[in-house]
């Protein structure tokens, strides 16, 4: 075969093996995977925040997050009109750029055979499409770090200025994610390694390495600066469990979690469903051998500096997955890149011992095993994970869709919302997805609270299990309010803690707490108690808890239940809500037993008092004959 020839047949495989990334890609984009996970909620927030004009040096918001890939979706968004298109439109480009910058970095470390196969991993791998698909900036983490490879190779063999454009991709990779800040210790180990192996290599590239590091630490400094001086912004991914044990002397938990991040190429994979099918290692059986062939092959020729690079580049990479639990692959993309040029390294290996005649049918054996790779990621990535209903929950695919309904419908109506997280991220996904703001929105835990939203004559409840239905709220409001007032009545404890013995006259109601919501009335039926409240001014975030005791006449609990079904955030004026409680009650009882009912702050445990009554925190009602029932 001519040389033309070959260089032909190599351009048509590379090209092939792109369509084939694109077509994984790009199919039913907007549609798989079903809805949001938790940061591409917090991503689009940040995201509509840069398109109203904020610049954020670091997005504090989900415990901290580099801001590189919320400008480049936002850029995105704009042109898609779309918020879950624009942000998979970007980690598809960038991923599509990725496979690029991987195919020439390997072929720069090594060969072009080499890098062919780690082009063809990187398409059609499990790992790589999980990451491509996702509005989620741990993209940009693979494909900068391995871009700044790339970069520190070719600057390493002479060409003149790439010093500079390498520290200038090490400084971008410091804005992506933060995995990323290993990455100057690689450098650092290198040079190490160097000063020890290659020291001709060093004294003659030692100047731009130092120029290297400073420019990329120089464009990362405002990033840098800012972590610097806001100690609190980043609250997340490096503060675990297993390495506060191991700066307390316990090496246990971090043997544990490095053992389980290595597990994670061919053992057991990341165990939760929110970014693999639980259990599933990263590469296949087959694909796992020719991994460790590639380790073998590495680790053996490690005195050539190229080799010695990608076992730096993996094992400092690897830290920050290490020292986080539990181990996910989530945290890797870093070593992307790396990880899939051990396969084809172990792949060259073999091909490298057969004879000259063995090569068309080695290079069958591989296409074939490669293929075989990229069906397994179809039926498991589209077959199984994207449309399984664990992905479907964690990823709330039926808020998301709400979202997107509501924001064609020309409803105003009010919109009640049934939801298991109510105080975190689920009121974030509407503000996330929809572009109109005139629908109010609350939040509710079913089974433990009912809202009826004030000044509304019509209302719209959702719920994920039964969708989206209107009702008459005026009627519902009603029948509320005739519950609340045929309740029985109640009294306010006197100050201090005792209870009283005896009751005089009953209080009137309603009864208002802090000035912010008033107690309308409360209905036992043991174990239940339903109580009823009306607002009084729009709530704010808080953690917030209702409480209702069972109490002897010297305070001592008997039974008691704490909760809040409808969060303070979600509170507007004239609102009605009920609060039921359930109380595990002892069928023997003292014979004087008071209900005690009312509100408190979980932070500080101080009880709201009733407006115009000081040092009066409870609501009282005899826990009587008809509710020990």
């Amino acid at each position: 075969m001519t040389q033309s020839s070959t260089r032909n047949t190599r351009y048509v495989i590379v090209i092939a093996l792109f369509l084939i990334a694109a077509a994984l890609r790009f199919y039913r984009l907007q549609d798989l995977p079903l809805g949001l996970d938790q940061d591409e909620i917090i991503n689009a927030i940040a995201i509509r925040g840069i398109v109203a004009g904020e610049r954020p040096v670091f997005i504090t918001a989900g415990w901290g997050r580099e801001p590189l890939y919320a400008y480049a979706a936002a850029a995105v968004c704009s042109l898609a009109g779309d918020m879950v298109l624009g942000m998979r439109l970007t980690t598809v480009m960038f991923s599509m750029i990725f496979l690029a910058v991987a195919y020439v970095t390997a072929q720069r470390l090594f060969n072009r055979a080499i890098a062919l196969m780690t082009l063809a991993w990187l398409a059609g791998g499990f790992w790589p499409l999980m990451t491509s698909r996702a509005g989620e900036r741990n993209i940009l983490l693979a494909l900068f770090t391995a871009l700044t490879i790339y970069a520190f190779q070719r600057a390493l063999s002479g060409r003149r200025g790439s010093w500079v454009w390498a520290g200038v991709a090490l400084g971008v990779t410091l804005w992506t994610y933060q995995s990323s800040r290993a990455m100057p210790l690689v450098f650092v180990a290198f040079g190490v390694y160097l000063a020890v192996m290659q020291r001709s290599t060093l004294r003659t590239n030692w100047k731009g390495m130092v120029v290297f590091l400073l420019i990329g630490l120089l464009i990362a400094s405002p990033l840098l600066a800012y972590l610097a001086t806001h100690p609190g912004a980043e609250t997340g991914d490096f503060k675990t469990q297993s390495l506060s044990a191991l700066q307390q002397g316990d090496v246990r938990p971090m043997i544990s979690a490095v053992l389980g991040t290595l597990g994670l190429f061919t053992v057991r994979g990341e165990v939760y469903w929110l970014h693999n099918i639980p259990g599933r290692p990263i590469l296949d059986w087959l694909s796992g051998i020719l991994f460790y062939l590639g380790l073998i092959a590495t680790i053996w020729r490690w005195k050539r500096a190229e080799y010695a690079l990608v076992l730096l580049w993996l094992a400092i990479g690897l830290v920050p997955a290490m020292v986080t639990d539990p181990p996910s692959h989530h945290r890797m993309a870093n070593v992307m890149a790396a990880a899939y040029m051990l396969p084809a390294l172990g792949a060259d290996w073999i091909g490298c011992a057969l004879h000259a005649q063995r090569r068309a049918v080695y290079a069958l054996v591989m296409a074939a095993l490669l293929t075989f790779t990229s069906l397994i990621t179809v039926h498991d990535w589209f077959g199984i994970w994207a449309v399984s209903p664990e992905v479907k929950d964690l990823r709330f695919a039926p808020l998301a869709q709400l979202s997107r309904d509501l924001d064609r419908d020309p409803d105003t109506s009010p919109v009640v919302v049934a939801g298991t997280y109510i105080e975190d991220i689920e009121p974030l996904v509407p503000l996330a997805l929809m572009r109109r703001h005139d629908i109010s929105f609350r939040w509710y835990a079913a089974g433990s609270a009912q809202v009826i939203p004030g000044q509304a004559s019509r209302v719209r409840y959702f719920d994920p299990a039964s969708g989206l239905r209107s009702v008459d709220a005026d009627t519902l409001r009603y029948d509320m309010l005739a519950l609340a007032s045929a309740a029985p009545d109640v009294w306010l404890a006197p100050p201090g803690d005792a209870l009283p013995v005896t009751v005089g006259t009953a209080a009137a109601r309603p009864i208002a707490f802090d000035g912010r919501v008033e107690f309308l009335g409360a209905q036992i039926e043991a174990p239940r108690v339903t109580t009823f409240w009306r607002v009084l001014r729009d709530g704010v975030p808080s953690s917030t808890a209702m409480f209702a005791h069972l109490a002897t006449p010297d305070n001592r609990i008997l039974a008691q239940d704490d909760r809040l079904g409808f969060p303070t955030h979600s509170w507007r004026a004239d609102d009605v809500f009920a609060q039921t409680f359930t109380l595990d009650v002892s069928p023997i009882l003292p014979d004087r037993v008071w209900l005690e009912m009312g509100i408190y702050d979980r932070t500080t445990g101080k009880r709201w008092e009733v407006t115009g009554a000081p040092g009066v925190n409870r609501v009282l009602a005899p826990w009587s004959a008809a509710g020990r029932r």
